[in-house]
């Protein structure tokens, strides 16, 4: 999905036989996030901030693929308070930005984690 991110102007993503996902990056990026956060941490702040990361009234999914944590709040959650627990637990926050989700977690918005059938794994 990194891939096609950089590199396509329109993208179509097909699971179990059925188009999910059909526009322009910019586009389907524009539709699916408007809560999402970069979080990156400097240092080894990560024990405190696992807990709050946790925490289903503030955050609604994680994912740790990218060289940050992508951060979806859960509905009605403020990023400030998020901001702040994370500073209160002592880790020394690197970058902590509103962004669009990326081409991967809209697919697994969309689709879920087991949307690929076992075996098809993209390389090769």
């Amino acid at each position: 999905m990194d891939n096609a991110e950089r590199l396509c102007d329109s993208v179509c993503i097909i699971a179990r036989g059925e188009k999910v996902l059909d526009g322009t990056v910019t586009d389907v990026k524009e539709e699916h996030g408007q809560r999402n956060i970069a979080l990156a941490l400097e240092g080894d702040g990560m024990a405190g901030v696992a807990s709050i990361l946790r925490d289903h009234s503030l955050v609604k999914r994680v994912d740790d693929s990218n060289r940050f944590f992508e951060i979806e709040l859960a509905p009605g959650a403020d990023p400030q308070a998020l901001l702040r627990r994370i500073v209160e637990s002592g880790a020394s926050v690197q970058r902590f930005e509103m962004i669009q989700p990326s081409l991967h977690q809209i697919f697994l918005q969309k689709v879920g984690a087991h949307g690929v059938e076992e075996g098809m794994s993209g390389h090769g």
